[in-house]
C-alpha cells in the first residue's frame, strides 16, 4: 500500500504515519529522554556547562513539565474521548490512571525498543519473535 498509486491518500498517509510516528518521533523522543536529564546532572551537579547560558532550576522545571504536558496530555485527551464515545463516560474516567500511564510509562519503553530494533536491523541482525 505505502506510495502506490491504486491506494491514494491511503498509501501516502501510511507511509507519513510509518516514517513519523514509528521512526522520526521514537528518535527524538529517546533523544529527549537521556538528552534533558544529561544536561540537568551535568550543569546542576557537576557544574559543566553545555550552554553559553544557564536556567535556573525552576525554569527547567517549568519547562520540563510544559513539555511533558503539550506532549502527554493531547494523548491522554485523545485516548479518553475516544473511550468515552465508544464504551461510555463512566468508563473513560475509570480508566484514566491507565490511560495516563500508557503514556508515561509504556510510550517511552516503546519508543527505546523501536529505536534498538532500527539499529539492530541496521547492523544486520536477524531478529525473531
Amino acid at each position: 500500500m505505502i506510495l502506490n498509486r491504486k491506494y491514494g491518500e491511503k498509501g501516502f498517509f501510511l507511509f507519513t504515519h510509518i516514517v513519523l510516528l514509528e521512526y522520526l518521533l521514537s528518535f527524538i523522543q529517546v533523544f529527549g529522554m537521556i538528552s534533558f536529564p544529561t544536561i540537568v546532572l551535568l550543569q546542576y551537579v557537576f557544574d559543566v556547562r553545555i550552554l553559553d547560558f544557564t536556567l535556573p532550576p525552576n525554569v527547567m522545571a517549568f519547562l520540563f513539565f510544559l513539555v511533558f504536558t503539550l506532549q502527554y496530555l493531547p494523548g491522554v485527551l485523545m485516548s479518553s474521548i475516544a473511550m468515552a464515545i465508544e464504551h461510555g463516560l463512566a468508563k473513560a474516567f475509570r480508566y484514566l490512571p491507565a490511560v495516563f500511564l500508557y503514556y508515561v510509562l509504556y510510550n517511552p519503553l516503546l519508543s527505546i525498543i523501536k529505536v534498538n530494533a532500527i539499529f539492530r536491523y541496521m547492523r544486520g541482525v536477524v531478529q525473531g519473535w
